[in-house]
């Protein structure tokens, strides 16, 4: 019983060193955010962001490579999380996870309108593609099993693919522009977009 009771210990410890990780790193992101409303992407530095936040070069170099990778991990956090767990529920109408997708990017206007600018080694639009590819290839997947569809490995990646490359390069452009285009509206033409690859998918003929 000791034995448990020690075991306990340790997990609980461990899963509030987690959260007090996860909060130091949600704060982080979010003073990124909050810096990129009055100045731009590029020229906020990691210094300027450890004394906005009050933490030690250090702390920032112990959760993040540099600031691409937070980048990338604030989109993860706001984009894919979000969206893998939309699957993990999915009542396979898959236009609604779209919008949401876009309407999380959209309430972080102006972060991800300069995010998707940015270059470099492990650049944001090279991540936002290769999570999109990987969540767009278990989306399909789920939704040929459910409708008992067989397709070889090589169109269903065709499939995969086209899709979710066709979606996330018209996202990435989108946000360069501004994202002038209303969410809905935007939303309604992936739906459009994505039907044929939907009525596919369903085993319905294509005429």
């Amino acid at each position: 019983m000791a034995a448990v009771h020690r075991a306990l210990f340790v997990i609980m410890g461990e899963t509030r060193a987690m959260k007090r990780k996860d909060l130091v790193k949600r704060e982080i992101s979010h003073t990124l955010k909050e810096l990129c409303k009055v100045q731009s992407l590029p020229s906020i530095t990691v210094s300027k962001l450890c004394s906005e936040c009050g933490i030690s070069r250090g702390t920032f170099y112990y959760h993040f490579l540099d600031i691409l990778d937070l980048i990338n991990w604030t989109a993860e956090e706001d984009i894919f999380k979000p969206l893998l767990a939309d699957i993990e529920t999915w009542s396979y109408e898959w236009n609604g996870i779209i919008r949401k997708c876009l309407q999380n990017l959209y309430d972080n206007k102006e972060f991800y309108c300069q995010a998707v600018k940015m270059e470099g080694p492990n650049c944001p639009n090279e991540y936002f593609k290769t999570r999109n590819l990987e969540c767009w290839d278990i989306v399909v997947k789920k939704y040929v099993h459910h409708t008992g569809q067989e397709y070889d490995e090589t169109t269903l990646r065709f499939l995969t693919q086209y899709t979710s490359q066709a979606i996330v390069n018209m996202t990435i452009d989108w946000a360069r522009e501004g994202m002038k285009t209303p969410v809905d509206t935007l939303a309604y033409l992936f739906d459009i977009a994505t039907y044929g690859l939907y009525r596919t998918t369903r085993g319905e003929p294509m005429s």
